[in-house]
């Protein structure tokens, strides 16, 4: 993912422009903003000490924990319902020195925790600011007991082969959206106004460039509503996912125009504080094309492989076909290119096929499809899912021939017939004349040159395209006020989760929720301690 030659106060600038903010004349003089004409509307029509703009998991760990503080919070939420990205994923908290590590006799430790992370993030380690690790590493764990407190349910810690050299990896009960049915009553307990289908819009600064509050729309009336936030505004609006004119700017236009895992996730709050003279960072990571599978079954990407495998489900064999039953692409080509392939496919969803030879691989740990809530249902394993619990959650389909697999995912019979018996061939010859696939099963795997030839036979379907784990941010300091591109604080302004983490890369399943709910926590407490 990303680009080169991508300069993040260019973008600032084009922000600016755009945004319509007069601070262009810090550019090339001094280290500090010059003074500017206040915006500040001619009333307001709300006020509160903290507002939250974003409801996901990490705007409602803020306005918990400001409320628990003893503020009085606002949060907004553009979406009918509070969740944001943090209740559509597979619901993996990886964090270290929670109770239910302790209690289990886990021993481990802020510095093991840091170097498994940096592990993980590969050529990207040297990047890693180490403060902002460190805050990881120290709040994560903090942040699971205070969830489970307020009633969270978490089972595990589970295993990460791989990534983590102990057990770390914490599953919300039964599902990812669990936090949210217990958050959402508790912040109404304490007092906090929920203001859904109601999106951020501009943030109020005086001549100082302090912020004063939020321009906020109601989505519904499109009406605008001026918020006042006595101490401070926390910005919780995830990255660039759905950011569609941003991605342009960064990829080519087929690419940027793929839909997004969570639409609202458009970049707004980032653009918002930008107007500002906020400072952003990495910008090459804008999202990825991401294969995943949708209901029934759990939305995961099993296309791939774990860190730990020597080889994944494509690998072994698998193959994907659109609705008639056809092969369109190379399976093993660059991301990019199947994803854009999938786009061009009738109802733009694709099938991923398989035999039992493969599939009897795949229901033998370690090798697993993918990540999966809560532990397998036949298996047993935590935090990961073998075929048969993607079978028991209907995601992964199961017949005796060929032409009951095709009936049951409503694919063309006869094409998918000729294209197996077509794709045999060419593992038998070692030749792919269609799309120059150049592997036809994995020498581990003992499958190459099977083909897909041994009942029953599978397929994990559907599967869509959707841009993925966007990482533009906001810098930030260890506080998680947000910062200009001097490096000074830009006084009454925090964010948290993908929007503010500086450079903290968040490798790994279950990193981005680490911090999207630590983080929260931490800007409200932060925020409801500024002076009003």
């Amino acid at each position: 993912m990303g680009s080169q030659g991508f300069s993040r106060r260019g973008l600032l600038k084009g922000a600016l422009a755009t945004g319509g903010a007069a601070a262009t004349a810090t550019v090339l003089g001094g280290c500090q903003q010059a003074p500017r004409s206040p915006n500040v509307p001619s009333k307001w029509d709300k006020e509160a000490d903290v507002v939250v703009v974003g409801g996901g998991g990490t705007g409602c760990a803020a306005a918990m924990s400001a409320a628990e503080a003893g503020a009085k919070v606002i949060l907004l939420e553009v979406a009918p319902a509070l969740g944001g990205s943090s209740a559509l994923c597979v619901g993996s908290v990886t964090a270290p020195l929670s109770k239910m590590q302790k209690d289990q006799g886990i021993q481990d430790s802020i510095e093991d925790y840091m170097e498994d992370i940096l592990h993980a993030t590969g050529a990207n380690a040297s990047r890693v600011d180490k403060d902002m690790l460190q805050l990881l590493a120290e709040t994560s764990g903090p942040a699971i007991d205070w969830l489970a407190g307020l009633g969270v349910q978490f089972a595990g810690p589970y295993e990460y082969p791989g990534h983590h050299r102990v057990n770390r990896m914490h599953m919300l009960v039964p599902n990812s959206a669990a936090w949210r049915k217990v958050l959402q009553p508790k912040m109404q307990e304490m007092g906090v106004e929920i203001l859904l289908q109601t999106k951020g819009a501009e943030l109020y600064r005086d001549v100082n460039n302090r912020v004063l509050g939020v321009k906020a729309m109601d989505t519904t009336t499109n009406k605008a509503i001026a918020i006042k936030a006595k101490k401070a505004v926390i910005l919780a609006t995830a990255s660039t996912e759905a950011a569609t004119a941003y991605k342009k700017k960064i990829t080519t236009p087929d690419i940027a125009e793929m839909p997004a895992a969570n639409p609202n996730n458009d970049g707004s709050g980032l653009m918002m504080a930008a107007a500002l003279g906020a400072d952003l960072t990495m910008l090459d990571a804008w999202g990825s094309p991401g294969l995943r599978t949708n209901l029934p079954g759990p939305n995961v990407s099993s296309t791939g492989k774990q860190a730990w495998m020597p080889f994944g489900i494509m690998d072994a064999g698998a193959i994907l076909v659109n609705n008639e039953g056809h092969r369109f692409v190379n399976e093993k080509g660059a991301t990019d290119d199947i994803a854009l392939a999938v786009q061009a496919q009738t109802g733009k969803i694709c099938h991923m096929v398989f035999d039992s030879q493969v599939a009897e691989i795949f229901n033998k740990w370690p090798m697993v499809v993918s990540s999966h809530p809560d532990k397998g249902d036949v298996s047993g394993i935590g935090g990961w899912g073998l075929v048969d619990d993607f079978v028991a959650r209907n995601g992964i389909k199961v017949a005796k021939t060929i032409e009951e697999l095709a009936a049951a995912v409503k694919v063309e019979p006869a094409g998918l017939k000729a294209t197996i018996e077509q794709w045999n061939n060419y593992c038998q010859e070692g030749k792919d004349p269609d799309f120059k696939r150049t592997t036809f099963g994995h020498a581990e795997a003992k499958t190459v040159g099977a083909g897909i030839k041994t009942p029953p036979f599978y397929v994990h379907s559907p599967i869509r395209v959707q841009i993925i784990l966007a990482d533009v941010t906001l810098m930030v300091n260890t506080k998680l006020q947000v910062l200009d591109v001097f490096g000074n604080v830009i006084k009454g302004l925090y964010a948290g989760g993908e929007t503010g983490h500086g450079n903290l890369y968040l490798s790994g399943h279950g990193t981005h929720m680490a911090w999207s709910f630590a983080s929260g926590r931490l800007a409200g407490t932060n925020a409801a301690a500024e002076e009003s």
